[in-house]
């Protein structure tokens, strides 16, 4: 599906499009806006997770993305994950966790 560069996209929209042509598993390796948005909109079911032994902080002058932006959940809101997998490859780990799905955070 083309969009756009500046087309907003509204996520429950293109995972029903995806859907409909036949797609059951989606894996999405969008930035952390994306991230927020299906995160928002109760779609994303599993989250894959990469934890780095590098530290890389944040400061004005050089502000970076977190792993959610432009959606806030806590306080008002929470998104429990529950760990599925946990491995470990040298000094990196790779967590797996299921996140709720079928509704927005704060729905429930």
């Amino acid at each position: 599906l083309a969009l756009g560069a500046e087309a907003p996209v509204d996520p429950a929209v293109a995972v029903d499009a995806l859907r409909r042509r036949g797609h059951e598993l989606i894996l999405s390796e969008g930035g952390p806006t994306a991230f927020g948005a299906l995160v928002a909109a109760g779609l994303v079911d599993e989250l894959f997770l990469t934890t780095s032994p590098l530290l890389a902080g944040r400061s004005r002058r050089s502000p970076r993305p977190a792993l959610v932006e432009r959606a806030e959940f806590l306080p008002a809101t929470a998104v429990e994950a529950k760990l599925l997998t946990l491995r470990r490859a040298g000094s990196h780990l790779f967590a797996r966790y299921q996140l709720p799905t079928g509704q927005a955070p704060g729905d429930g």
